[in-house]
């Protein structure tokens, strides 16, 4: 007797968002950056999603430096070192001129921490 299989999903469709062009020198300055939820900037979204996912593995990679800051309320000085690499690999893959790799990554450090119950 032959099993009945599950019906078939169709493959997910590739991303259909437009890329943020360049700012250029005759254009208007970029906004402050926010990690807020809900932005409507694709290069913005991309940049708040690529720093969870460094700051992940940062934490996963240093868990001792990691709680060691959250309990000294310094978690961005003792993981600066661990940062650095990940700065580098942000500015590789997100436009620097619409999101800054240092404010991205060290708001959602500091993010996590306080989740974790660091003061301040």
């Amino acid at each position: 007797p032959a099993t009945p299989s599950a019906p078939r999903m169709p493959p997910p469709a590739a991303s259909s968002a437009p890329r943020v062009p360049t700012p250029t020198a005759s254009s208007a300055p970029a906004p402050a950056a926010s990690t807020e939820a809900g932005s409507d900037d694709p290069e913005r979204e991309n940049g708040m999603r690529l720093a969870r996912i460094i700051v992940s593995d940062v934490i996963l990679y240093n868990p001792e430096k990691f709680e060691a800051g959250v309990r000294g309320g310094n978690v961005v000085e003792s993981l600066s070192g661990e940062l650095q690499e990940g700065f580098a690999l942000f500015a590789q893959r997100v436009d620097t001129d619409v999101c800054d790799p240092r404010e991205f990554l060290e708001r959602e450090l500091l993010r996590v921490a306080r989740s974790r119950g660091m003061n301040g």
